[in-house]
C-alpha cells in the first residue's frame, strides 16, 4: 500500500470519528451550562424557562421599504 493511500486513510477515519463523537455529545446533552453538552456550568436558575420566548414577549415587527 501506498504511504500516501495510508495517510488518507487515516485522516477519513479521524474525521469520521470526530464528527461521530460530536453528534453522540450534542445527542445526549446535559442540558446545563451553556447548553452545549459540556457540562460546563451549574443548572439555570429557572428551570421552567426551556429556552422559549413567553407570549407576551413576544412583538410583531413592521417591514420597512427602503427606496
Amino acid at each position: 500500500m501506498d504511504w500516501q493511500l495510508t495517510i488518507v486513510i487515516i485522516l477519513a477515519a479521524a474525521a469520521i470519528w470526530y464528527l461521530l463523537w460530536t453528534a453522540w455529545c450534542s445527542w445526549k446533552g446535559t442540558k446545563t451550562g451553556c447548553e452545549k453538552g459540556c457540562g460546563c456550568g451549574a443548572a439555570p436558575e429557572n428551570a421552567e424557562n426551556n429556552g422559549l420566548i413567553s407570549s407576551e414577549n413576544l412583538q410583531l415587527r413592521q417591514r420597512t421599504v427602503d427606496r
